[in-house]
């Protein structure tokens, strides 16, 4: 008889008893029946002695019968259930350890399923070493499947609970969670557990949530029984700050669909937006604020944010969020000013360093520029950017404020002031602070909000500004530097500097007259050769300040003469003679 798989091929001999014919064997001698059984033995002695050999010992399964292939004689379909039976009782097969001091018996070793293996057919969960059952990869797939009609068969979740214990309590399991993580082998193991977890109602459930399965934002590993409460590190997707006393799992586990899977149903909750939103205000209405640092309260504003879309920041929460400025100092934004550092062109840039030899820094606050790395993106659904945001919600300003106090936040009892700022610039650059307010001025919404303040007009009138002799004098008091009036004044004066002309950074030419006009008469400064200016020319020849170029008498004469032309063309004589005395 020949019998086999694939190429490999035995033959059986021996003396049996045969029928008169010699055409087959007598299936009920007992001299046959024997002769099976020592056939049987001798093959299973066979089987032994290859489990030895380098080579055979994964083969030798090859030459066993297979049930594709059973014979049809009784007698002989017999004999490979007897040889089944012999070979599952012997020490015949090799463990995935391959260890050459041990052999297992069929049904002490078991194949490991497509769930159970990762994307490379390694175990998803260690074998345990004392008590091996994960059956030599060395054997092929189909001398697997060959073995399975021999009574080997797939491991079952039992056995797999003590090794998904064991692999959880042993010390590489932090690092697998934390450190360099596979995504598609916690994605794999998640499922196994979920396989497991759902099997029959609640037959594993105890088991498994006894099990440290859950990795915390912390770096602790837990179980749901050990744990407590334990929150998803999200909602809506948006990551909530990590300083605020919640269990939370991992963020890169929690954003593993499979692992979310399995925390759900391990029973970790997604918390309602109020609740963190009121942890976060309680911190920043603490004492010290609860101790939070620049990197804290940038987090905390970048999860409110990403948030509003679903929860709207609270109005009287707004005055409470603390911010950091450039030196880590706490700042409310709503209460005092706090400024973008703005571009290079911006006046705020004359508040940063460096600064011209021997003067001070005004230390006026300005955000950390932590904020503005790492911009969060713009939600779906909220018409602001992240520096919209700061601007409109926050009121963070970009541009340099004239006033202490915000005319919409004032007290009754309040009067206006001219910030530090806003003094400290004019100090020491300005020339650039009447340009750029020039400049400003041209659109209609700052006009509009000059308009809307003439206390604020009055006291950016009687600021000091540097003129070009280096005196400084009241903007209205001072003249725009147009060279049609430095013209008229170097007609008689030596000096045209002892007219109070302003110290700008760039030269005016003739066309610019008509960009200076409407500001200079807004807030009085000379822009025109008119009274003001003949009245300032004589000021400079009473006061000595500046020789005239021709007789003193005949440039007096002609100013006095000048002036009451003014005045008798006045339409308000008043105000001119006013001006004259």
């Amino acid at each position: 008889m020949s019998a086999g798989t694939n190429t490999a091929q035995f033959l059986i001999h021996s003396d049996f008893v045969t029928q008169a014919n010699r055409q087959d064997i007598v299936a009920t001698s007992e001299r046959n029946v024997g002769l099976r059984k020592a056939i049987s033995d001798a093959f299973v002695e066979a089987v032994l002695q290859f489990c030895n050999h380098p080579k055979l010992q994964y083969t030798w399964v090859r030459y066993v019968p297979q049930k594709a292939r059973l014979p049809l004689e009784a007698f002989w379909r017999d004999f490979v259930f007897q040889l089944r039976d012999a070979l599952q009782v012997k020490p015949i097969l090799r463990s995935r350890s391959d260890r050459q001091d041990k052999l297992f018996k069929i049904k002490e070793v078991g194949r490991l399923t497509d769930m159970q293996v990762d994307k490379d057919g390694n175990p998803l969960v260690p074998d345990l070493p004392k008590s091996e059952l994960y059956i030599s990869a060395a054997y092929s797939a189909k001398d697997v499947a060959i073995l399975s009609e021999y009574g080997l068969g797939y491991i079952q979740v039992g056995s797999m609970m003590p090794r998904l214990d064991a692999m959880t309590l042993d010390k590489t399991w932090t690092s697998k969670l934390y450190d360099n993580r596979d995504e598609d082998w916690h994605s794999r193991l998640a499922r196994l557990i979920l396989q497991a977890w759902n099997e029959k109602p609640d037959r594993w459930q105890q088991v498994l949530r006894a099990m440290r399965l859950l990795p915390l934002r912390s770096r602790q590993v837990h179980s749901t029984i050990t744990s407590g409460k334990v929150y998803f590190p999200d909602i809506y997707g948006v990551i909530i700050p990590d300083d605020l006393g919640l269990s939370m799992v991992l963020p890169e586990a929690a954003a593993n669909k499979d692992c979310r899977k399995l925390y759900v149903a391990l029973g970790v909750k997604t918390a309602k937006p109020t609740k963190i939103r009121q942890m976060v205000m309680t911190k920043h209405r603490l004492p010290n604020y609860g101790g939070i640092d620049t990197a804290a309260a940038r987090n905390h504003l970048r999860y409110l944010y990403q948030m509003c879309p679903h929860d709207e920041i609270a109005k009287e929460d707004k005055t409470a969020i603390v911010f950091f400025d450039h030196k880590s100092r706490p700042r409310h934004p709503l209460r005092e000013y706090l400024y973008f550092q703005g571009d290079e062109h911006s006046l705020t840039k004359l508040l940063l360093p460096p600064f011209p030899p021997g003067v001070a820094d005004p230390d006026i606050p300005f955000l950390h520029p932590s904020y503005l790395q790492d911009q969060p993106p713009q939600p779906d659904g909220y018409d602001n950017s992240w520096t919209d945001f700061l601007f409109s919600v926050f009121w963070l300003e970009d541009n340099v404020q004239f006033f202490t106090t915000r005319d919409e936040v004032m007290a009754p009892c309040q009067q206006k002031q001219l910030t530090p700022e806003i003094l400290f610039i004019v100090k020491h650059y300005s020339g650039k602070l009447v340009a750029r307010s020039r400049n400003k001025f041209q659109y209609p919404k700052v006009r509009k909000i000059w308009d809307n303040d003439p206390l604020g007009t009055q006291l950016f009138r009687k600021l000091d500004f540097e003129c070009l002799d280096g005196s400084r004098r009241a903007l209205e008091e001072t003249f725009v530097p147009l060279p049609a009036l430095l013209a008229r004044c170097g007609s008689v004066l030596a000096n045209v500097a002892a007219v109070p002309f302003l110290k700008l950074e760039d030269e005016l030419k003739d066309s610019d007259e008509a960009d200076w006009t409407g500001f200079a008469k807004y807030f009085g400064i000379g822009v025109a050769n008119d009274l003001k200016l003949f009245l300032a020319m004589l000021e400079a020849i009473v006061k000595g300040r500046s020789k005239t170029t021709m007789s003193v008498t005949a440039v007096v004469m002609s100013l006095y003469l000048r002036i009451h032309v003014q005045c008798l063309g006045s339409d308000n004589r008043e105000d001119t003679q006013a001006m004259v005395r």
